[in-house]
């Protein structure tokens, strides 16, 4: 099987591989499945990863945001773009790490 990294979530979600409604409501929470190029706005993100999460990656953050970056560029030839900040905290888990505060201004 070729998703190592959920085996282990398989007695909560079922096996997206053999079970196919299991494979649907996975793609219905899945933020990358939700990306539409039909979806005439999306607001501005600012998607944060850390180095040390075992859960997600940090290759998942910086996959939605290059998904995210090429829908939204594709639908919005005249518009002003919005903007969509990508951060990667060297330090840190799931969490981020105990007593890290990130701190957000605007996106402006």
């Amino acid at each position: 099987k070729d998703l190592a990294l959920t085996e282990h979530e398989y007695d909560e979600w079922g096996d997206p591989t053999s079970d196919f409604i299991a494979a649907d409501v996975i793609n219905t929470i899945c933020p990358m499945s939700n990306l539409k190029k039909s979806s005439s706005h999306y607001p501005r993100m600012l998607i944060v990863g850390t180095m040390n999460d075992m859960n997600v990656p940090f290759w998942h953050a910086t996959a939605f945001h290059a998904k995210l970056e090429k829908v939204v560029s594709s639908c919005k030839k005249n518009e002003k773009q919005q903007q969509h900040l990508l951060y990667v905290v060297e330090q840190g888990g799931h969490q981020l790490a105990f007593g890290t505060r990130l701190e957000v201004a605007a996106l402006v």
